[in-house]
């Protein structure tokens, strides 16, 4: 995490920085927005936001790291879920 001092945070404040932080793209907010309504493919982001595929795969990556998603593997793409438990953290955080 860069300069900042991780005995001074809560593994709880931490991970809703690195939720922060995926979400401050909005490649990454429309990703998301996509993944509320049904799961996609990779194949299907590049279609849909008409992003390279290893630029797709470098936003699902920044997602994967904040834990916001799932993804499974097949042969020639993967499938992308969204985590609800991320989105209730946030929720908890801003509202409560």
């Amino acid at each position: 995490m860069g300069a900042t001092k991780p005995n001074n945070y809560s593994l709880a404040e931490i991970q809703l920085s690195l939720i922060a932080r995926a979400l401050a793209h909005p490649a990454r907010i429309k990703m998301v927005a996509a993944l509320k309504q049904q799961d996609y493919r990779n194949i299907d982001f590049t279609r849909k936001l008409h992003l390279a595929n290893s630029t797709v795969k470098d936003h699902i990556d920044k997602l994967l790291e904040a834990d916001i998603v799932d993804v499974e593997y097949y042969p020639h793409f993967y499938s992308i879920s969204l985590k609800q438990k991320a989105f209730t953290d946030l929720t908890d955080f801003t509202v409560g």
